[in-house]
């Protein structure tokens, strides 16, 4: 059976679950209009735990108990939900895939208000939205292994302002199908990069920038609607025995400068190690007498699932 405790959501709060502490941090790292809300897990016990963590809200926007909710940004592509005033532009949106430090979301759930019943744990699967009522919503992470010493993050972007779709995050996706883990020194890497996004007003710009060795590759798209955007980024590896990081990100960007840049697309991050190709030599006559045996104990904690 589990048992689950509410946690404050305000920021800076912390809360202890047994030697689980939990910290809420709020901040607006991607953007203008953007709150990154994380909750922060940090297990001090000496035994693994199992984290099921849900968010519930009843939302009003603007004192306005009776909303538009849509999935976003289509009923095809459920990264997070919409929540609009009907006959106003004003707009409430989280976004819980692809968002700047967002953690992919296991369960999320939008539906009619009730007291009853606040749809903590329920999941939905169908492509309706719902109009004209007062709504509610969850979204949620269940069965997160968390490790004694560790510590995870649970995010979700927030954006509250007026509806925008210049001003929607960039999606950043990357094809991993010809990447190794491990290569030779010398070795040339290509990140295959693909952005989408939807630029309907001229004077928005996006922005993509790969980073290896502290050195930014940057592409300018300055296309307007619909836009599909794929690039190989190419990089040369290092001689060093060691391990090598690339780092990609996009950006919506003002192209005269006269507003803030944002919002932050998702991040790529991924380690490329160079290993030391393995050689035969030959040895030098060594002493009958001699001897060179050693013994290798590996020990190691397997955990047992517990909670």
């Amino acid at each position: 059976m589990k048992l689950y405790k509410p946690i404050r959501g305000t920021e800076g709060s912390v809360s202890n679950l047994g030697n689980i502490k939990v910290t809420t941090n709020i901040s607006m790292p991607s953007g203008p209009y953007y709150l990154l809300i994380e909750w922060i897990f940090t297990n001090n016990d000496t035994e693994p735990h199992t984290i099921d963590l849900h968010t519930h809200a009843d939302v009003q926007i603007e004192n306005k108990q009776r909303t538009n909710v849509h999935w976003f940004p289509s009923a095809d592509d459920r990264k997070g939900i919409i929540m609009q005033n009907k006959g106003s532009n004003d707009s409430h949106i989280i976004i819980g895939k692809e968002g700047y430090h967002v953690t992919p979301y296991d369960i999320i759930y939008f539906g009619r208000f009730n007291k009853r019943n606040q749809y903590y744990f329920w999941n939905r699967t169908d492509s309706d939205s719902l109009l004209d009522h007062d709504a509610v919503y969850t979204i949620g992470w269940t069965n997160r292994r968390i490790y004694p010493g560790e510590q995870i993050k649970f995010g979700v972007l927030y954006h509250v302002n007026e509806f925008n779709v210049s001003k929607l995050p960039p999606s950043l996706f990357v094809d991993e199908s010809d990447l190794k883990t491990n290569y030779s020194s010398g070795d040339e890497i290509v990140i295959k990069v693909r952005v989408t996004n939807n630029l309907n007003i001229s004077k928005y710009g996006l922005r993509v920038n790969c980073t290896y060795q502290n050195k930014t590759e940057t592409y300018i798209i300055e296309e307007r609607g619909e836009i599909s955007w794929t690039h190989d980024f190419k990089f040369q590896l290092g001689n060093s025995i060691s391990k090598h990081s690339v780092y990609c990100i996009a950006q919506n960007f003002v192209i005269d400068g006269s507003e803030p840049d944002g919002p932050l697309s998702n991040e790529y991050k991924r380690d490329f190690n160079v290993n030391k190709a393995p050689c035969i030599s030959d040895e030098p006559d060594r002493p009958q007498n001699r001897n060179d045996g050693f013994l290798v104990l590996v020990m190691y904690l397997d955990y047992v699932g517990t909670r």
